[in-house]
């Protein structure tokens, strides 16, 4: 694994200025244009993820979910979308201080990606608040999803980052409803996960949007 902490930013800021000093003293283009695609990549990476953890940024999570609500009124399936938000995260940045607190953030990103599915998008919504989108889920198979990252958290060592540290979080599940927008989930998805820390840490719950009306005379 490389152990260059640039910042992505700088990083691209860097290369871009190597190819610009490549191509004022006659660099061949075959060697400046693989330069330049990279920090195109970098700077299409900034753009869609968050710099601190390098999850899904609120922008991306957005396109991720009206992806989603598209694909549902071609086809019919549906997806489920989950809020999660780390138990006492302001406490402990309180106790242990903001770099401990980003390095737990960073290992949860790290750990959540490995766990989910290649079809699924994760990012994250704001400070200590992070979202999933999983598609062709219905929400009996996202609690399982959750589950398991519970089960996942509970199993680190987070010792390493900060003794007496334990990880745990508390879900809102939702899933898509006819007419949705993307906003509208969220804010679904929000409301379950008010109503699961009100019943404590580590907890879930879910809202499920209901059938649209049924009129007989539209038969």
């Amino acid at each position: 694994m490389s152990n260059d902490k640039t910042p992505p930013n700088r990083k691209a800021e860097l290369q871009l200025s190597q190819a610009i000093h490549q191509l004022k003293n006659g660099g061949e283009k075959e060697a400046v244009l693989p330069l330049l695609e990279t920090v195109m990549a970098h700077l299409e990476r900034m753009t869609r993820h968050d710099p601190l953890t390098g999850a899904l940024n609120r922008n991306a999570l957005i396109d991720s979910l009206n992806a989603e609500l598209n694909r549902s009124h071609r086809t019919g399936h549906t997806f489920s979308v989950a809020i999660i938000r780390i138990d006492g995260f302001q406490e402990m940045m309180d106790r242990y201080g903001r770099p401990v607190a980003v390095q737990i953030l960073r290992r949860l990103t790290q750990e959540t990606q490995l766990l989910l599915r290649t079809l699924d998008s994760f990012g994250r919504n704001n400070a200590d608040e992070f979202v999933i989108v999983m598609p062709t889920t219905w929400i009996d198979q996202s609690i399982k999803a959750i589950n398991r990252l519970k089960q996942t958290y509970g199993a680190i060592d987070w010792t390493g980052i900060a003794e007496h540290v334990q990880i745990s979080f508390c879900t809102g599940l939702t899933t898509n409803a006819q007419g949705d927008s993307a906003e509208a989930m969220l804010d679904r998805a929000r409301q379950a996960l008010l109503a699961a820390q009100a019943k404590g840490p580590d907890s879930v719950s879910q809202i499920e949007p209901g059938l649209p009306d049924f009129d007989p005379e539209k038969l």
